[in-house]
């Protein structure tokens, strides 16, 4: 008995050794719970571990079996689901061979499995497909999807309207998909399909049906179907100058290009849907109809210089919109191909100097690439702050003067070291960004494995010194040819961390995107007749809780005893016995409270249209206005800026409505500079001919000007005419004590010496406070509607705001 027990428990530690050795989970290391994207990490790692090319251990070859066969069972959800529950991954006869065994008995000649050869067999999927694969891409391409059973006779009868709505959609990009019923149930059901036939797109990984009736089902209504189902967040409409100059903007804090695709057509069409939701982690897009006879349309095809209506064009803004080059495709006769949209985008799809901002820039501009065809990526590490732009706008000056031909495989970038602070770790041991170094260097990278990059740093060769501008684009232009030629050894090895996505969405929009689909989907998975139910109960808590508001508010007790308690005009005593109520010199009396509500009304709808004048906004608010139309900008402190804008607001709050007025305030402690040589243009010059004294005040007015001070110009108000270069100026209108004789003596007292208008000065100096300084504003601005404000032309508009 003893023998044979021994024997027993020999074949169970054998079994549970055979059970062990077989867990996939034990194999690749990780837990029950771990998700597709870490079973695929850990899968990677342990197969560079034991590929038995690199691995000399003898037990390398059996381990590397047992890690595929793991990642199998643990990759395809149908199986893993199998083993959780059974703790087995053996597969069961599929459908397709129960069909096969029995058609010799059951089909009859009435339609069931003579359809293996037919259309819809070309784009079959299975449930391991659309969980690995098809899910995850339908955020950058929508698929649509048919599902049908070999024994449907009627989904066979729209085989030929299928084919031919397929044939279109999928020649402009669209991902196809079809599902048999008897082998590929369980997706039907994760797809949430009842009935068939059946149509559905899954688009940014949900689902959305065709909910009409397929009885008169068209190719044409398949492809609407597919293009009112994409979002129209991927491709922006613009109909005005001013929504393009918004759009055009955005190029800097984004990291993307500006792509305006121009066509005759109202709706815009499907191929350039696909092709902005294919291209939206690079690109912006916006879509533009050129047939529309608006005059803000006609200015903006004047403005883009664009001449005929019924051409298709695509532009791509890069760099500096409103100055730079953009690069232009258009066709006269007929549209554009998917081919040739695609291949134009590539080659446009990235900035003149991109940022490193997420791993998909990373992985399009350092791919992964041989020792024989190395693809090198020169980065120039930053900070996020306005003193380290100069070292970028040099590298990019650098690029538009010297472009890197696709033929080098070289790529030029810079990086946000506070921003992807764990990345730039882990190459800052062999050098990096030192502060302390006026000059900055580059890092360069070859990217021999997905994983792992070999690296070296080019010290001090970025300078600022634009008298040193010369030398730094030719020792820069000297290490590129050297990288280029393999002079430059990379030694250093360094590990790749996922990078920051800098553009992934706020955690307030990522939930109310999450609202929006769930009221999509229970929408399209409920019913008429569970939805009526549902929709009554809400409609009448509303109108019960609207009536119960309306008549409290219309009695309430409070009110009641307010007007009980309150006297009666005639018992009420008058402060002035020679008053009368239609007096008209006698303003009528406002409460505070109401003039309170009054000012924050107009606060409130003034405050978004109410822009800070900055470098961002220079180019809004002057160098791109239209013709006749004008920037009023009040000069304000940090310390003034809340008295004066609620003011200012409240003066130009009836202008609010004119399209021809732009509205916005200028800090003048950061950019008192800009104040000075805007004047500095209007200052008469000194004649150098000539030694009368009529030119001798430009020199003090200059004098006088750069040493201006801040405070003095608190309250100005500038009216900008970026397009005829001209502005006019409103000045506080500071009080002046008056001499108690008649103008005559106020007359010679202006001629005194200076001790007289000292003593005007220090007279005033107490009534000038951020409270009283726009009092003469609504003067100004009645002339200025007049047109008998004075104008000072300018050859130029100053560029120095920070």
């Amino acid at each position: 008995m003893s023998f044979a027990s021994c024997i027993i428990h020999f074949l169970c530690l054998l079994a549970l050794a055979v059970a062990f050795s077989n867990d996939p989970y034990r194999t690749l290391g990780v837990s029950k719970a771990a998700g597709q994207r870490e079973i695929k990490k850990a899968y990677k790692k342990m197969v560079m571990e034991w590929h038995p090319d690199r691995n000399t251990d003898p037990a390398a070859s059996d381990k590397f079996v047992q890690i595929q066969k793991a990642y199998e069972v643990l990759s395809d959800p149908q199986r893993k689901e199998r083993y959780d529950r059974y703790g087995s991954f053996d597969e069961p006869q599929s459908a397709g061979q129960y069909q096969q065994q029995y058609h010799d008995y059951f089909d009859f000649g009435f339609g069931g499995g003579q359809h293996d050869s037919s259309f819809f067999e070309n784009h079959r999927i299975t449930y391991r497909m659309y969980m690995n694969n098809i899910l995850e891409r339908s955020h950058t391409q929508p698929f649509i999807i048919f599902g049908y059973s070999s024994y449907c006779t009627f989904c066979y009868r729209l085989e030929p309207t299928w084919k031919s709505a397929v044939n279109d959609l999928e020649a402009l990009g669209y991902g196809i998909g079809t599902v048999n019923a008897l082998t590929d149930g369980v997706l039907l059901e994760k797809l949430r399909v009842q009935t068939l036939p059946s149509i559905l797109v899954v688009v940014e990984g949900r689902v959305v049906h065709y909910r009409h009736a397929f009885q008169h089902l068209s190719a044409k209504n398949i492809r609407l179907f597919a293009r009112d189902v994409i979002p129209t967040t991927f491709l922006q409409r613009i109909t005005s100058h001013n929504g393009l100059r918004r759009f055009l903007d955005q190029w800097e804090p984004t990291n993307k290009v500006s792509i305006l695709m121009l066509g005759a057509k109202e709706e815009p069409r499907l191929r350039y849907l696909l092709t902005a939701m294919k291209y939206s982690h690079f690109a912006r897009f916006a879509y533009v109809h050129l047939s529309t006879h608006h005059e803000d349309m006609r200015e903006l095809r004047v403005a883009l210089n664009i001449g005929c209506t019924n051409c298709e064009n695509v532009i791509v803004f890069k760099e500096n919109p409103a100055s730079g080059e953009a690069n232009r495709m258009t066709v006269t006769t007929t549209q554009f191909s998917s081919e040739q949209l695609a291949t134009f985008i590539e080659k446009n799809k990235f900035l003149t100097l991109p940022r490193l901002s997420s791993m998909q820039y990373f992985d399009d501009l350092c791919p992964t690439s041989s020792r024989s065809l190395r693809h090198y990526c020169v980065i120039l590490p930053v900070v996020d702050d306005a003193s380290e732009a100069p070292y970028v706008d040099v590298l990019r000056s650098y690029l538009e003067a010297h472009p890197i031909s696709e033929k080098q495989r070289l790529k030029v970038a810079y990086v946000y070291v506070n921003r992807q602070s764990a990345f730039f770790e882990q190459f800052a041991a062999n050098g990096g960004l030192n502060a302390s170094d006026p000059k900055r260097s580059l890092l360069v990278l070859w990217r021999n494995e997905y994983v792992k990059v070999k690296y070296a740093w080019l010290p001090s060769i970025i300078s600022t010194n634009r008298d040193e501008e010369f030398k730094t684009f030719e020792l820069l232009k000297e290490k590129l040819h050297a990288l280029d030629r393999g002079s430059i050894r990379l030694d250093a090895v360094a590990k790749v961390v996922n990078l920051v996505d800098e553009n992934e969405a706020s955690w307030i929009r990522r939930v109310s995107r999450h609202i929006v689909r769930m009221a999509e989907m229970i929408w399209f998975y409920t019913t008429k007749e569970e939805s009526l139910p549902v929709l009554c109960v809400v409609a009448t808590g509303a109108v019960i809780l609207i009536v119960g508001c309306f008549l409290s508010n219309s009695i309430s007790p409070e009110k009641q005893y307010k007007e009980k308690s309150s006297p009666q005009p005639s018992q009420r005593a008058s402060p002035n016995p020679d008053w009368h109520p239609e007096d008209p010199k006698t303003p009528p009396k406002r409460t505070e409270s109401v003039l309170s509500n009054r000012n924050a009304r107009i606060w409130r709808d003034m405050e978004p249209i109410i822009h800070e004048l900055k470098a961002e906004t220079y180019f809004g608010l002057i160098r791109l206005l239209k013709p006749g139309c004008r920037s009023l900008v009040v000069l304000v402190d940090k310390d003034t800026k809340d008295t004066l804008l609620p003011q200012f607001a409240r003066h130009v709050w009836p202008l609010r409505n004119n399209k021809t007025f732009s509205f916005g305030y200028l800090l003048i402690d950061k950019n008192l500079h800009w104040f000075r040589n805007l004047l500095e243009q209007i200052l008469p010059q000194k004649d150098e001919d000539t030694t009368s004294e009529s030119s001798l005040p430009s020199d003090s007015a200059l004098k006088r000007l750069r040493a201006i001070n801040p405070k003095h110009t608190i309250g100005t108000i500038l009216v900008l005419c970026g397009y005829k270069l001209y502005f006019s100026m409103y000045h506080p209108m500071y009080k002046i004590a008056k001499a108690p004789d008649t103008d005559d003596d106020l007359s010679s007292s202006e001629s005194d010496g200076d001790g007289g208008r000292i003593e005007k000065k220090k007279a005033a100096k107490p009534d000038l406070n951020a409270a009283n300084v726009l009092n003469g504003f609504p003067n100004f601005l009645d002339r200025l509607l007049e047109g008998s404000v004075p104008r000072f032309y300018i050859p130029e508009w100053p560029a120095t705001l920070k």
